[in-house]
């Protein structure tokens, strides 16, 4: 390199149009359109954050703008379809956010059944064969293989039809120690 500095070169009016036009097909319908003024691009957003009360003379009112020349710059740049694009953008986020968080709470219930599941047990490997009516610990292992299997959206219950007359037998069975329970 000679450290000369390379002259630049500006792009032609129709290479900017293509440049724009690229562009365009990954800008979404609420970000600030081509030929879009700062000005009615602001208006646009304080329209579009109204939410869903939201009207051209509130927005009017929030720009300190004539409700006229909002109409006017609402309907060259198209505010009904991107406010839509918009509601249903913000609605797919909530919804997201909100698997997460069932997602991050039956995580934590899981945790919690299997803790209440482990205290259970080692209560009930140390009890003596003859104080198995210890009716405590046996509720706390059906509380929490319940709350587990909810957790991890399982069924709760597993059903016997022994195929008699009357309501089906609902039966859960653990093993402890090599004994199987059912209650």
């Amino acid at each position: 390199m000679t450290g000369k500095k390379r002259k630049k070169r500006a792009i032609s009016k129709e290479e900017f149009e293509a440049i724009e036009a690229i562009a365009a097909q990954y800008r979404m319908p609420w970000e600030r359109l081509p030929g879009e003024t700062g000005k009615a691009f602001l208006a646009f957003q304080a329209y579009r954050d109204l939410g869903g009360d939201r009207t051209i003379a509130a927005a009017a009112r929030a720009v300190r703008r004539n409700i006229k020349s909002l109409y006017v710059l609402s309907s060259k740049y198209n505010w009904r379809k991107r406010v839509e694009a918009w509601d249903a953008h913000i609605d797919r986020q909530q919804q997201k956010d909100a698997a997460k968080q069932v997602s991050k709470m039956r995580e934590r219930h899981a945790q919690l059944a299997l803790l209440m599941l482990d205290k259970a047990v080692k209560r009930l490997a140390m009890m003596e064969p003859a104080l198995m009516q210890d009716a405590i610990a046996i509720k706390l292992v059906e509380v929490a293989t319940k709350l587990e299997a909810r957790a991890r959206g399982e069924p709760e219950e597993i059903q016997q039809h022994d195929h008699t007359i009357g309501e089906p037998k609902v039966v859960q069975t653990i093993t402890i120690s090599g004994k199987k329970i059912e209650f």
